[in-house]
């Protein structure tokens, strides 16, 4: 390879890994101004372009995903927000605890500010997502500009009140005095038990959404999905008590007696389940 090659190939080693332009316009970038007899001892152009693609591979690429909770290292690239003008803020927000007990947070620290003015604020936690030495991803929503905006989103490894808690602790840390008036969130009671530990007074409501799902799910892990599925009055029957959502708090306890009292004797179990969990 003789030095005038030589130099190109530089131009595009550097090129490629300190910025975003296409492979073409690196390539142009770098041939301008060379000899064509150095065009013709380099690779063909889609040689070039895989060249380029695979330099910055070597140095954007995500690392390999660790076997432990232990063995995870959250590089310093993962830990910052670049924003446009270059300036850095942190998106890493927390890691906290040891082994199977391991809570990382992330989201821009400068929109943790909308949590202070937000007075509403929405929780939802998913299992899709979630990375696979964690169980879920919880995310907190805020209000902000007419709409709604996830503000972070924490890898949890469990469903337990203190995991909430230490996670509400936790942003508590980076700003404190936080006091949302209301919280929406789907029906978890470790979460709900852990908000009202964190924001003593705090309005939670329930997504109706997630009290069906979680009824159903009961009906299944209670064996009785096919009369569910194949007895409409047996349906209705599980359904009347997920109605109850839409009681008037001052006749909740009323109405869950008498619907308790209505309902046959099949249906205890779930009438059980329905009054410890919810705390009717």
């Amino acid at each position: 390879m003789d030095v005038e090659v030589a130099q190109v190939v530089t131009k595009m080693k550097k090129r490629a890994t300190e910025t975003n332009e296409g492979t073409i316009v690196v390539i142009n970038e770098c041939l301008r101004n060379t000899s064509q007899a150095c065009h013709g001892r380099l690779p063909n152009t889609g040689a070039m372009r895989k060249f380029i693609r695979r330099k910055r591979n070597e140095v954007h690429a995500a690392p390999s995903n660790p076997t432990t909770v232990e063995e995870l290292v959250i590089p310093e690239s993962y830990r910052v927000y670049t924003l446009q003008d270059g300036v850095e803020e942190n998106f890493l927000l927390a890691d906290d605890g040891e082994g199977l007990q391991r809570i990382l947070i992330f989201g821009r620290e400068s929109w943790l500010q909308h949590l202070q003015t937000s007075d509403v604020w929405y929780g939802d936690g998913t299992f899709a997502i979630a990375p696979s030495l964690f169980l879920q991803v919880y995310t907190v929503i805020a209000t902000k500009y007419n709409g709604v905006h996830p503000i972070f989103y924490a890898m949890l490894p469990n469903k337990t009140r203190s995991t909430y808690t230490r996670m509400f602790e936790l942003i508590r840390q980076i700003v404190p005095n936080l006091q949302p008036r209301a919280i929406h969130c789907d029906f978890e009671q470790a979460a709900f038990k852990a908000m009202e530990d964190c924001f003593p007074g705090v309005d939670i409501n329930g997504c109706f959404f997630h009290l069906a799902q979680n009824m159903k799910k009961q009906v299944a892990a209670m064996g009785y999905t096919r009369e569910y599925n194949a007895d409409p009055q047996f349906a209705l029957n599980c359904r009347m008590l997920t109605a109850l959502a839409f009681v008037p708090i001052e006749h909740l306890d009323d109405a869950f007696a008498v619907l308790a009292e209505a309902l046959p004797a099949e249906h205890q179990p779930l009438v059980d389940w329905f009054e410890d969990v919810l705390d009717v």
